[in-house]
């Protein structure tokens, strides 16, 4: 038995809605993400490197991480 022309149309109206919605939904988020994200770190932010400590207990690694961390950050662009 087939469904009543009536009721396919509406079905298929239902679709083609919920689709639409769907696309107006990621639209919406996509423009969201990209006018609203939050800018990256400006001439004036800072950043506080604290102490690692070193639990492996090779003396290699006492002082060179915190250093060659503050040399990475310095050439960073962000």
């Amino acid at each position: 038995m087939r469904p009543a022309p009536g009721r396919w149309n509406q079905r298929r109206h239902a679709v083609v809605a919920a689709g639409l919605a769907c696309l107006l939904i990621v639209g919406t988020l996509v423009v969201w993400r990209v006018y609203f994200a939050r800018p990256a770190l400006g001439g004036s932010d800072v950043i506080l490197l604290a102490s690692l400590v070193n639990k492996t207990g090779n003396p290699i690694f006492d002082d060179s991480l915190d250093k060659a961390l503050q040399i990475k950050l310095t050439e960073s662009p962000f």
